[in-house]
């Protein structure tokens, strides 16, 4: 009895370590699908139809890496649309630099909309608010100011609301370290690695919202339908939570819309930056997320390379090699790794942007050393960062899961259980 028990158990973790494998191919293949080549669809006028009008958002606080690129890159989409810049104040850094891509192009439907309105803690949301009601158009496109998207992203992530399914388009967001920081590039790795591989795999499943809200595409009415609001008022009512892309979602989500996974990514430069500034960011989401998704933030360690590991040379060893295998684990932890190594660059081919006039973080094979531009980067550099960021994994997350305090936009909060983000004024 007491063997049938302990096989049960060990197959029942094997299912598991089978199931997060099969993720994390599904997500590698899915990012070679939409990385491998620039799509031959993409502008306006080869979209069936008449044009759906689009109004972008882009919310502004302070002046974020080449943030003027990344601004900039919205006048220059190949689809109609309304541009729109939130800020809460005009002595607000990033005013100056949208003045100055509102005088380079003047016969853009562009305007930037002051005001400091407060409808709970979470400050992206309220200055938010203003654009989403004063919209000339019903879908929108809410773009972080830190992120650079190539010119046809929109016409292509418009294609999938063709789909009346479709409730919400995301796209993948990576990150590009500008210099040799070790927490900038422990946040490329991040995100190049185990985060966008997961997140496409589980957009690729569909089971479940899976949304993170660097650049997002939705229908006002579906959002004021979702959450029962006036008109225009339905993005405010997320202004109490720091986590309002995963709750936008899940508020659509739960009308019977799905959300759909285009082939861009959304780019982030990121400056340099220490490992403990990497760190506290990793604890910061992971505790806004505990309370959101209880059960993938508790099983989220058993997603990276050396718990998961683990778990299949002890599985997989009694089952059938009569113990422990420490072979397993070693081919687990050398695949994964070379697993790693090529969507890391299959990202930053960037295979997938088009065009001459691209900034130079998009050039094939960008590295902080640009000498090393246009080729992928040694193993020998790339693999001290992977280590580094592996190891830090399961000290990060036992960190997050010990406390509820967060600092976010230099002001602490505290998550309460209900999700609701608390500012803590003493």
């Amino acid at each position: 009895m007491a063997l049938n028990t302990w096989t049960a158990t060990c197959a029942v973790f094997f299912t598991w370590y089978t199931f997060v494998v099969f993720i994390s191919l599904l997500g590698v293949w899915g990012i070679y699908q939409r990385t491998k080549r620039v799509e031959s669809l993409g502008k306006a006028s080869e979209i069936e139809g008449d044009p759906i009008p689009v109004t972008i958002l882009r919310p502004l606080k302070g002046i974020d890496p080449l943030l003027y690129d990344c601004l900039r890159s919205s006048f220059v989409q190949s689809y109609p649309f309304e541009l729109i810049f939130c800020l809460a104040s005009a002595d607000d850094p990033a005013y100056q630099v949208v003045q100055q891509l509102l005088a380079e192009f003047p016969n853009t439907d562009a305007k930037v909309l002051v005001g400091d309105e407060s409808y709970g803690p979470n400050p992206k949301v309220n200055n938010l608010t203003k654009g989403f009601k004063a919209a000339k158009h019903d879908l929108l496109w809410v773009l972080d100011s830190n992120v650079w998207v190539s010119p046809n992203t929109l016409g292509r992530a418009v294609r999938h609301f063709a789909d009346p399914k479709v409730g919400l388009v995301h796209h993948v967001p990576i990150a590009v370290a500008l210099g040799h920081g070790s927490g900038s590039r422990l946040e490329e790795m991040y995100l190049l690695t185990s985060h966008s591989k997961f997140y496409t795999g589980i957009n690729e499943l569909g089971i479940a919202p899976c949304v993170t809200g660097k650049s997002n595409l939705y229908r006002r009415s579906d959002l004021d339908r979702a959450t029962s609001s006036l008109f225009g008022e339905g993005m405010q009512k997320f202004a109490l939570y720091i986590s309002e892309d995963h709750l936008i979602a899940e508020a659509l989500w739960s009308t019977g819309l799905r959300t759909r996974l285009a082939n861009e990514q959304a780019i982030q430069p990121i400056a340099d930056a220490t490992a403990q500034a990497y760190i506290d960011r990793r604890v910061r989401w992971i505790r806004v997320r505990k309370h959101m998704v209880v059960a993938a933030t508790l099983v989220e360690p058993t997603t990276e390379v050396l718990l998961s590991g683990l778990i299949g040379a002890w599985t997989a060893g009694n089952l059938w090699f009569g113990g422990f295998s420490w072979l397993w684990l070693v081919i687990h932890v050398i695949l994964w790794c070379s697993i790693d190594y090529l969507n890391f660059h299959n990202f930053t081919c960037f295979a997938n942007i088009s065009g001459q006039n691209r900034p130079f973080f998009t050039r094939q094979y960008f590295s902080p050393d640009h000498s090393m531009c246009g080729k992928p980067r040694k193993l020998t550099d790339w693999l001290p960062t992977w280590v580094g960021r592996e190891l830090l994994a399961l000290p990060i997350w036992i960190k997050s899961m010990c406390g509820s305090r967060i600092e976010w936009r230099n002001r602490p909060f505290k998550i309460r259980r209900d999700l609701v983000a608390e500012e803590i004024t003493n």
